[in-house]
């Protein structure tokens, strides 16, 4: 896949999306072009770019960016990362002592909360699995394996198929609202990270 030479900010009537990312606003970012998703490269980018598709896509403003220093690509280009400061929501493990095992944790409005345990199974942790890029789910902990959270409890009775894109897609009781206590608070233990190698 070749880079876009596209000038910054991105013209606004190209579509643009972030991708491979811990929630809808954050990832690699992504142009529209002849029918195909294509990255948008370092040489091209800046701040401003940022902010614009923060914008474009309901995610606030650009709250930091980096260049390469995650996912190397053959040739002279990198893969553009970025995180919007926008109200969304991300994912995290906890406790396990790895960032592929542990408690899951959800940030929202500025705090991190957990989710309960009721109707936990594979097809979530599959989804929590994937979302944080760590190959696939080996097994759904429950009753605070990996010991209790504190703060808000986000999500109960999540019942995921397993190809949802994030967790609070699946369907749930309404956000926030439960009967659990952290005693509940679900986990998850997956194979481990999958390298990933993105061609410009």
């Amino acid at each position: 896949t070749h880079p876009l030479p596209f000038p910054t900010p991105p013209p606004p009537e190209v579509p643009v999306r972030l991708t491979n990312g811990t929630s809808e606003c954050s990832g690699r970012v992504e142009l529209l072009h002849l029918g195909s998703w294509r990255p948008l490269c370092r040489e091209f980018w800046d701040r401003r770019g940022a902010d614009v598709v923060c914008r474009q896509t309901g995610c606030g403003r650009g709250r930091s960016t980096t260049a390469g220093s995650a996912v190397p690509v053959l040739g002279p280009f990198w893969v553009v990362l970025m995180n919007c400061t926008g109200e969304h929501k991300e994912i995290r493990l906890q406790g396990g002592g790895s960032r592929c095992i542990g408690r899951v944790e959800l940030y929202s409005r500025d705090a991190w909360g957990t989710v309960c345990d009721d109707s936990w199974g594979l097809g979530a942790a599959a989804v929590v699995c994937r979302q944080l890029g760590c190959g696939h789910a080996l097994r759904a902990t429950n009753g605070s394996r990996h010991g209790r959270g504190r703060g808000p409890i986000y999500l109960d009775e999540v019942r995921c198929r397993g190809d949802e894109a994030y967790l609070w897609k699946c369907p749930s009781q309404p956000w926030a609202q439960h009967d659990c206590g952290h005693k509940e608070d679900a986990g998850v233990e997956c194979s481990g990270k999958v390298a990933l190698l993105f061609l410009c």
